[in-house]
């Protein structure tokens, strides 16, 4: 059992011999002690005028002669901090995970909207919603204009106005040609003086959903489906289709057809 004297700095073990036999404190002998630390305070010259400090009797050591803080609190100690070190580790396993889950979300929908991003100028493309402006409008204009021309003057037998419209060396794929590429005039000629410019029997062309592509200043490519209707030497009227594609180029101010690839039935009329 300790005392101790305030001011006077007296410390002092004080121990009963219960306590020494490890019996319980003997609280009489304490008070004892107490009594004469006053008296001795009262007795000194540093103690004179001044009121004797109040002395409380040592608390009572614990039955296994540890002291009671220094059983409890580490234990508290300890498992408190086990406790708060356990709920950091879960706290930033959680936060982990949320960052995680946050970036996979963010490059998904980024990848969706990337995604979907791409389909819709597919689309607009494929049914030619493209904004153009006046002059690519007025070019291709003038491109389906010297096409219907061409047409009429093979519709009319006018090999005349036909030869202005080609170039000398034109190439072309056709049904009559059987598959073979021909080159000049003179194939078509054939056709010209023996059929066309013979048939006395209207005869009327449409040019269907024509598609043009312009290749800079002096050249286009146009491609579309042509339908001719006509009259055949028994007067019932008949239809025919073909699939045609142009490629036209300008000279001297002037659109010439430098090839073309007709595909479907043949020009020549039946009889």
């Amino acid at each position: 059992m300790h005392a101790q004297a305030g001011d006077c700095g007296l410390s002092e073990e004080v121990q009963c011999p219960q306590e020494a036999e490890g019996s319980h404190p003997h609280h009489h002998a304490g008070h004892q002690e107490l009594l004469r630390r006053e008296k001795c305070w009262q007795e000194c010259g540093e103690g004179a005028g001044k009121s004797p400090p109040t002395l409380q009797p040592a608390a009572r050591p614990h039955r296994n002669n540890e002291s009671l803080c220094a059983f409890h609190l580490p234990m508290r100690t300890k498992k408190g901090g086990s406790g708060a070190a356990a709920f950091r580790v879960l706290l930033s396993a959680f936060l982990t995970l949320c960052l995680f889950l946050f970036h996979l979300f963010s490059l998904f929908f980024q990848k969706r909207k990337s995604s979907s991003s791409v389909q819709l100028m597919e689309s607009s493309e494929s049914t030619n919603t493209t904004i153009e402006d006046e002059d690519t409008k007025v070019r291709k204009q003038e491109i389906i204009k010297v096409t219907e021309q061409l047409i009429e003057a093979i519709s009319n037998g006018d090999f005349e106005s036909y030869t202005k419209m080609c170039d000398p060396g034109m190439t072309a794929f056709e049904p009559e040609a059987l598959g073979n590429l021909v080159e000049g005039l003179d194939f078509h000629r054939f056709y010209f003086e023996n059929l066309w410019s013979r048939n006395s029997k209207p005869v009327h062309t449409t040019i269907l959903n024509p598609h043009i592509h312009l290749m800079g200043d002096e050249s286009a490519c146009i491609a579309y489906i042509r339908i001719t209707q006509y009259v055949d030497s028994g007067g019932i009227p008949r239809t025919a289709q073909s699939e045609e594609t142009r490629i036209w180029h300008r000279r001297d101010g002037k659109w010439q057809i430098v090839h073309f690839h007709r595909s479907g039935a043949p020009s020549v009329l039946p009889q």
